[in-house]
């Protein structure tokens, strides 16, 4: 700031003694000079303290610190000014200190307020801050000299865990009742986008996008649903720039509608059998009616009703049946709605025997009419019998042979049925055995009764004469 001094100097000149014009220029010097001294401390005055460094607006995610810068030169404060920061129009520091009330949420670095250096500090930022302005100032006592341009912050958040949040108008809803499906967030920095989903598609619909309400933006969706919606569930989401997805769902919608019925067209049944005919209804709430009409009518005693009366069955149906208009009504406490079928009756067929064939001559009584099934397997049954004895008798006679029975015993071997000569001459054994000398034997063993077959021997081991001294002679006799 620069301030402009104009001083006019009129001379007035004027025919004084000569003592006296001396004195009024000494007069003049110094007046000039305390008007000099005047002008410069003014000047002073009048330029104030001046700012070095002043805070800038800043862009930060909920929570995070916040710090604000603000430098003032030293050399331009004079006594009884001091330095604070102001949040729209309320002081919330002095000098080094936060004012009390604020000090939950601010914290001052004023270690450097020699240097003319004060640190406004945000330790946790809320999205609240971003709804003020801040700015540095300079007072001297309530009288603000001088003050920086405000700031504003920029506080990025997220709506809160509980949002976003789904809501219906209504719990129940009857079929083609307009319906609004509700989603509610939280405005915040960046604006979150809210969009529905209908069974994993997108629901475009321009004409009904997100509504604000105060501190709430909400999107809303209307349509008139039918019975197919009955069931069906509704997604909300939530997306931000910040990159987080959050959903929240609606249903499943409980549509109230009249009963859908459906039979069949026509029922094609033979006279003299049975007709089933089948009321097919669903509904919500449930049915709680079945009514069944005949035209013409059908007595009572021919029919009855089944599976909660869903299901008629008509016994022994008669030709004059034919053409008979079935009618299912279904009725709940929406509606009742019913449908029809037609009743087809075709004759009865004649089955007739087919004839019996006989030869002239040659026919029997029916009672001695042989079945020849039963001829074949009476004959077959003998043949393998007899066979079958065939086989034992050739297996006794010449397979299944009287076995020898050995004992496996120095001092006798089993005695034979049937008993032939030595096949060796062998003289008989010595009284007094000498030691050193081997005999060998044949003996005859059982054969067959037939006699027909070979005869067969059986070697005796060699025995020394010194064994032989050991056992009784009697032990080698036969």
């Amino acid at each position: 700031m620069q301030s402009q001094i104009l001083v006019h100097y009129t001379a007035v000149t004027t025919k004084l003694p000569r003592s006296m014009a001396v004195t009024t220029k000494a007069e003049m010097i110094l007046m000039l000079s305390i008007l000099l001294l005047s002008t410069t401390w003014f000047v002073r005055a009048e330029e104030g303290p001046v700012f070095k460094i002043v805070p800038s607006s800043s862009s930060d995610r909920e929570g995070d610190q916040i710090i604000l810068s603000c430098t003032v030169d030293i050399n331009t404060l004079s006594e009884g000014q001091e330095v604070v920061w102001r949040r729209d129009n309320e002081i919330i520091s002095r000098g080094i200190n936060v004012i009390e009330l604020y000090r939950d949420h601010f914290e001052l670095n004023g270690n450097s307020a020699s240097l003319g250096m004060y640190t406004l500090v945000i330790p946790k930022a809320s999205r609240s801050d971003g709804n003020y302005g801040y700015s540095c100032a300079v007072v001297e006592g309530n009288t603000i000299l001088t003050e920086t341009d405000p700031v504003t912050l920029t506080i990025n958040a997220l709506p809160a865990p509980q949002y976003p949040d789904c809501t219906l108008v209504k719990d129940q809803h009857r079929e083609g009742e307009m319906i609004t499906l509700i989603c509610t967030s939280e405005k915040v920095t960046p604006p979150v986008n809210l969009r529905w989903y209908h069974r994993g598609k997108l629901i475009s619909n321009p004409r009904e996008g997100p509504a604000s309400n105060g501190d709430l933006v909400n999107s809303q969706y209307s349509f008139k649903p039918t019975r197919k919606n009955n069931g069906d569930v509704y997604v909300c989401s939530q997306t931000s720039s910040l990159q987080v997805t959050r959903n929240c769902t609606v249903g499943p919608l409980d549509i109230l509608h009249e009963p859908s019925v459906s039979m069949q067209p026509a029922v094609e049944v033979q006279e003299g059998s049975e007709a089933l005919l089948v009321c097919y209804a669903s509904a919500n709430p449930e049915p709680f009616l079945y009514e069944w009409t005949f035209v013409p009518n059908i007595d009572p005693t021919f029919y009855k009703l089944e599976n909660t009366d869903q299901v008629v069955r008509i016994t022994n149906v008669r030709q004059y049946m034919n053409g008979t208009k079935v009618t299912c009504k279904v009725a709940n406490k929406i509606g009742a709605v019913q449908a029809n079928s037609y009743l087809i009756v075709k004759e009865a067929l004649n089955l007739v025997d087919p004839p019996v064939v006989q030869t002239v001559g040659n026919a029997e009584p029916n009672n001695r009419v042989i079945n020849s099934t039963a001829i074949l397997s009476v004959a077959g049954g003998l043949l393998l019998f007899t066979a079958l004895l065939v086989g034992v008798s050739l297996c006794y006679f010449h397979m299944c042979k009287r076995g020898m029975q050995i004992y496996e015993s120095p001092f006798r071997i089993a005695q034979p049925e049937v008993y032939f000569e030595p096949k060796d001459n062998v003289p008989p054994l010595p009284l007094y055995p000498r030691e050193g000398v081997y005999l060998k034997r044949h003996v005859a063993i059982q054969v067959s009764p037939d006699m027909d077959d070979e005869s067969v021997y059986a070697e005796i081991e060699e025995v020394s004469y010194k064994k032989m001294m050991r056992y009784s002679s009697a032990t080698y006799s036969h």
